[in-house]
């Protein structure tokens, strides 16, 4: 294994404990700072009484998660992801955060 420190994708979350505030802009912005950690796909996720919203797609996170793409996205719980390609391919199935229904 290689002594070279290796860093992928970017992982942002941000909860407001008191369930009254929407987190998502202030999580995009954060998560803008770790542009550098992947810059292949974005995504977030919301939750909010109960549900979840998903929004992804290739790109910058300043693209795929501009304001107003994610202007019906609120949530006291938001996590964003942006993508670095650890495979060859920039397929936008492999945009994350996935959501799965359990």
């Amino acid at each position: 294994m290689s002594e070279e420190s290796h860093h992928h994708c970017g992982v942002t979350g941000i909860v407001d404990l008191a369930g009254t505030r929407d987190v998502s802009h202030l999580a995009v912005e954060v998560a803008k700072g770790l542009q550098k950690r992947g810059e292949t796909a974005a995504g977030m996720v919301t939750a909010r009484q109960g549900f979840f919203d998903v929004l992804r797609g290739n790109g910058l996170i300043s693209d795929v998660l501009a304001p107003e793409r994610i202007a019906s996205f609120h949530g006291p719980a938001v996590g964003v992801h942006n993508r670095y390609a650890t495979s060859a391919t920039d397929d936008p199935r492999l945009a994350q955060p996935f959501l799965k229904k359990i």
